[in-house]
């Protein structure tokens, strides 16, 4: 899809992200908060979820408020109960849980989204079944190498960086390809951010029918992320890129197609159709509410 073909985006979006700002801050946060702000900005309706970044103990004890995070014009935003990452437990996700799945199915049923898109997480398996239940299509940006992150860390373990902290580590990375396929089976597509994101994919083993061609890169706030089009001074997008060169996370130097311009943060980020966004998604996705609609059937009490 090229950046003028708004007629091809969806009209309401349900965007779930594990990470916002400043509450838990990331290459997520940063990606998922300037799609949504770009969504918004061509006209779509966007509701953003996220956990609440309060663990349930502290809350239920009142010794920890929620964090405010950053809003968005435009944008309702909701929380979902938290929880520690599971074996990780250096970061949140929401809670595997009735009642957060209870809240997705309101959310969805009362914001009625063409879509919903969420980012990968450990709880991922509660918004697909909501998603089932409400017969809308999901849709899963593919950001994270946890393998990656497990054999790097020798501390990804709770349980510590011996034989048994390995093993666990090991565990962890398996039951998380054991999740992408589940989330597939439940009818997900994926958007993978890169090439590694891909392969992710295949050795997880999760049908190519699942994913989604190509790579994602997110609509995305020119201004953040400094994006010039060919009509624009080389030498402003130069020096930009000079001031700017390593500031980011390598997370979020995506590829994306390019139809004039030049990239400013290297090779894989293009100026001229910064697209690859969720409205080329959205032509790919938009069948899969066909396949979504015999759960439509399902009791509407939860």
């Amino acid at each position: 899809m090229a950046c003028g073909d708004e007629e091809t985006l969806p009209k309401a979006v349900l965007a779930y992200s594990h990470s916002w700002l400043p509450a838990q801050v990331d290459g997520v946060a940063v990606r998922m908060m300037a799609h949504v702000k770009a969504m918004v900005a061509r006209g779509v309706k966007v509701t953003v979820v996220t956990p609440d970044f309060v663990l349930p103990a502290d809350a239920a004890a009142g010794s920890k408020q929620a964090p405010q995070l950053d809003a968005i014009e435009g944008v309702e935003h909701l929380t979902v109960r938290s929880q520690l990452t599971p074996i990780y437990r250096k970061n949140m996700c929401s809670e595997f849980s009735i009642k957060n799945l209870r809240t997705f199915v309101q959310i969805i049923r009362r914001t009625k989204p063409d879509l919903v898109h969420g980012t990968t997480e450990a709880a991922m398996q509660v918004l697909a079944t909501a998603c089932m239940i409400c017969g809308v299509p999901l849709v899963i940006s593919m950001h994270t190498d946890v393998a990656a992150i497990a054999a790097s860390d020798k501390h990804f373990s709770n349980l510590g960086s011996g034989c048994i902290g390995r093993l666990h580590a090991k565990a962890g990375v398996f039951f998380t390809y054991w999740g992408y396929r589940n989330w597939a089976i439940a009818g997900a597509t994926y958007f993978c951010v890169s090439r590694q994101a891909r392969a992710i994919m295949d050795t997880a083993g999760v049908r190519s029918t699942r994913v989604a061609d190509g790579l994602w890169g997110p609509m995305v706030d020119r201004e953040i992320f400094r994006i010039y089009t060919g009509r624009q001074s080389r030498g402003r997008a130069a020096a930009t890129q000079l001031r700017h060169r390593g500031c980011f996370p390598h997370g979020l130097r995506w590829a994306c197609h390019c139809r004039e311009g030049r990239g400013v943060l290297g090779e894989g980020l293009a100026a001229g159709t910064a697209a690859l966004h969720l409205g080329a998604g959205w032509s790919r996705v938009a069948s899969a509410r066909a396949r979504t609609d015999a759960w439509s059937s399902t009791p509407a009490a939860l």
